[in-house]
């Protein structure tokens, strides 16, 4: 059809067409008379033949006619058969006349927002290319059926309904109705929802004897604390990193305390990114807004695979709570001591 076939295996060859779709080709020759009839005879060693249609005698040198999409993959030879039964077949295994090849698989590269809270609900968005219409999408053995892709099938929109999935992560996959999967190796985080916590009742005690005056109370902390936890000080490439934060909450107000929580990497290059929406982001974001400051609380923050794209060295998660709406850039606004944590990625 005159396009390269790098793409599907078939480097400087441009006798190629895709199964699914039908393809315009130029048949070029000698002793052409006005009008042959044109075939595909294969896949090789098989002799069927498959007739092109809308065939036009160009010239005695040249031919035009359509491929016809559905055909098996495979090579083919390509017969030419004048209106006088006088024919000429050209093409072998060795030397194909013509390959009909499969539509590419389906690759997915991201789905959006991730992570999540097993509460949500709303639409997600999986990006990638080569998504054909009837598609299936397939997270945790919930499965999306019969999808239309935009973008010239490079996205796919679907609805996520609260309680779909579990807490956990899981593999994002696409199946094209030709069952040519994609990758599995994006994932799709659904996080348990932040803890909520419950005033304690006010207890009156009942009046009994004088008590002893008591001694010096013991010192407890002014302020709150986060700090950040991964699952391991080390890792490698291909492993998955979990991370989470632990709470403290103010001393003298441990409850009703309200503040935005702000996780931050420092990377091995000194570049200070935020997390954001499942997402690690130049801009300063909360991670979570308006928190209540829990006792003894743990925050799962989402698992993240160690790609290619990390460099190697020593990594500084940092974990602070600040005023709600102000800079996180100013410890003055801070609610909480500066919480850290390192690991390295060798």
């Amino acid at each position: 059809d005159g396009a390269d076939g790098a793409d599907y295996g078939l480097p400087g060859r441009k006798n190629w067409g895709v199964r699914s779709q039908t393809t315009d080709i130029v048949v070029a020759g000698i002793l052409f008379r006005q009008t042959p009839a044109i075939f595909l005879r294969g896949p090789l060693p098989s002799s069927s033949d498959t007739a092109c249609s809308n065939t036009t005698f160009v010239t005695a040198t040249n031919l035009t006619a359509t491929v016809p999409a559905g055909m098996a993959p495979g090579d083919y030879a390509v017969r030419v058969v004048n209106p006088d039964g006088q024919e000429n077949i050209w093409g072998s295994a060795s030397v194909p006349g013509f390959t009909i090849v499969r539509q590419l698989a389906p690759y997915v590269t991201g789905i959006g927002p991730n992570p999540i809270s097993s509460a949500f609900s709303g639409d997600l968005t999986v990006s990638g290319k080569n998504f054909q219409s009837g598609c299936n999408l397939l997270i945790g053995g919930y499965t999306w059926p019969g999808l239309t892709p935009g973008g010239e099938g490079t996205s796919l929109t679907v609805t996520y309904d609260s309680g779909a999935l579990s807490a956990g992560t899981y593999a994002v996959i696409v199946t094209n109705p030709d069952e040519q999967s994609s990758n599995t190796d994006v994932t799709f985080t659904v996080n348990s929802p932040p803890p909520t916590i419950t005033p304690l009742p006010t207890i009156t005690p009942t009046p009994g004897p004088p008590t002893p005056t008591p001694g010096p109370p013991t010192p407890i902390p002014k302020s709150p604390r986060s700090q950040p936890i991964t699952t391991a000080a080390s890792y490698r490439r291909g492993e998955t990193l979990a991370l989470s934060v632990g709470m403290w909450p103010d001393s003298t107000n441990a409850f009703h305390n309200l503040g935005d929580l702000y996780i931050a990497v420092r990377t091995p290059n000194g570049t200070l990114l935020f997390l954001s929406k499942g997402r690690w982001k130049r801009s300063s974001a909360a991670v979570y807004k308006e928190l209540v400051i829990g006792v003894y609380s743990s925050l799962p923050l989402g698992s993240f695979k160690i790609g290619g794209s990390f460099p190697s060295g020593t990594y500084t998660v940092y974990g602070v709570l600040n005023t709600s709406g102000t800079s996180v850039f100013n410890p003055r606004n801070w609610r909480s001591g500066l919480g850290s944590r390192s690991f390295t990625i060798q």
